[in-house]
């Protein structure tokens, strides 16, 4: 069943390291995901200006840019906000802060279990097509979507 989990879905995936990138990109696909890579901030950018991202899975250190601002330059250069899950080695409570004043709706840290990345993305994409947004949760440390 987890291969439909994500039928009709792109997920826009930035990541540096190729090996990561290109397991991960295995990974969304194999739960029926159509998967768009990227490299840099700069090429996130431009794959979000070219329209059909659904959400987006990110990790933070990149080459060209700090990751936590891709979720504004991502709106800048899109027209819109794609609902963004970050993906870092970065596990603390500073890190949970920071991923979500940069406007982040989900945060899992690496390595992160296939099961929590599944049920993260399903959630991104539930919020993205019933016009959700990140508000934060104050009680786990991390933002979840709602509807309003």
């Amino acid at each position: 069943m987890s291969d439909v989990m994500l039928r009709d879905v792109t997920v826009l995936l930035v990541e540096d390291d190729v090996d990561a990138r290109e397991g991960l990109a295995a990974l969304v696909e194999l739960w029926g995901a159509r998967v768009v890579t990227a490299a840099t901030v700069a090429d996130a950018v431009g794959r979000a200006t070219e329209g059909g991202i659904d959400i987006a899975i990110c990790d933070l250190g990149l080459p060209d840019d700090d990751g936590l601002r891709l979720p504004a330059r991502v709106a800048a250069g899109a027209g819109r906000g794609i609902p963004m899950l970050a993906l870092t080695g970065h596990a603390s409570v500073e890190a949970r802060i920071a991923v979500e004043r940069a406007g982040f709706a989900r945060h899992l840290a690496k390595p992160a279990n296939p099961n929590d990345l599944l049920a993260a993305l399903v959630a991104l994409v539930g919020g993205a097509r019933h016009g959700a947004r990140p508000i934060a949760d104050a009680t786990r440390g991390h933002r979840r979507t709602t509807s309003g």
